[in-house]
């Protein structure tokens, strides 16, 4: 009998332990890489004015997380067309060695094979010419090969420049939709591991960029000056907070001469929180 008791405390003792595992494994992470945006909170998101990009930061204990909205017709044009690259400086700084580049930029071929310039894709305006607001079926028709894959570099652990898809296990994933409005959503998933160690990151400010390119043969010489960092408060309701800190001048809503033709670079800050 006594055998048969300490057994089942034995048992016991096991399958609590089992259970008390299975909620800790069990934590949820602060987003779903889904590219919804659905759990994001409206007040976390900075405005750009001049390409009229939303943009967020947040993090838990194993994920970096990158949000965009991109509302404007054609900065989701051109970043279809022309590339577009994210960055991450765990120094604080505007280094540009960390860094994702999502969508892909095309080739010169693409160009003439009809990828064209900022003229194609359009819909007819109303005397059935050309020249109205870019058609958002068409375009994501037109760039649907460029919108399943990554280029990465400059990670831990990673030394040269590498190809991606979208989707990978335990590494970084990205996930885009467009909504009714056809507003474009872009969300990432980056790992702690591959930008550093909790121990190394809290309490750090880092920097997160982002590079809208330019044509190929305006690309050198030629920038906005988006590129200053404004030390304001956190995000109010944002977990690490992500600075209301936009550089740039105005300039129209995103679709000026300016904003077809140079490159244009967004820094902002945030504060990693464990």
């Amino acid at each position: 009998m006594k055998k048969f008791f300490l057994l089942m405390m034995l048992f016991f003792a096991f399958t609590s332990m089992k259970v008390l595992a299975a909620v800790t494994d069990t934590v949820k992470p602060a987003h779903v890489i889904d590219g919804t945006l659905n759990e994001w909170a409206a007040d976390s998101f900075i405005a750009d004015k001049e390409t009229e990009i939303s943009y967020a930061a947040d993090n838990d204990a194993h994920q970096f997380y990158i949000a965009l909205k991109v509302t404007n017709q054609r900065t989701q044009f051109r970043l279809m067309r022309l590339g577009m690259n994210v960055f991450i400086d765990v120094k604080g700084k505007h280094k540009e060695g960390t860094t994702i580049e999502f969508p892909l930029k095309s080739s010169p071929l693409d160009a003439q094979q009809g990828g064209g310039g900022f003229g194609g894709g359009r819909q007819r305006g109303e005397n059935g010419e050309g020249g109205g607001k870019p058609d958002p079926q068409q375009m994501r028709q037109q760039f649907a090969a460029r919108l399943f894959a990554m280029k990465i570099a400059g990670f831990e652990g990673q030394q040269d420049e590498m190809t991606l898809g979208l989707n990978n296990e335990n590494g970084i994933n990205i996930a885009f939709s467009w909504d009714e409005a056809n507003v474009m959503y872009i969300e990432y998933g980056i790992p702690i591991s591959s930008i550093g160690t909790v121990a190394n990151l809290t309490g750090k400010k880092i920097s997160l960029g982002i590079r809208l390119n330019a044509p190929a043969q305006t690309a050198t010489g030629s920038s906005t000056a988006m590129t200053g960092v404004v030390n304001a408060p956190s995000v109010a309701g944002a977990k690490g907070g992500v600075p209301r800190s936009m550089g740039g001048t105005g300039g129209g809503a995103g679709g000026g001469l300016q904003n077809a033709i140079t490159e244009i670079n967004i820094w902002t800050k945030y504060d990693m929180k464990f």
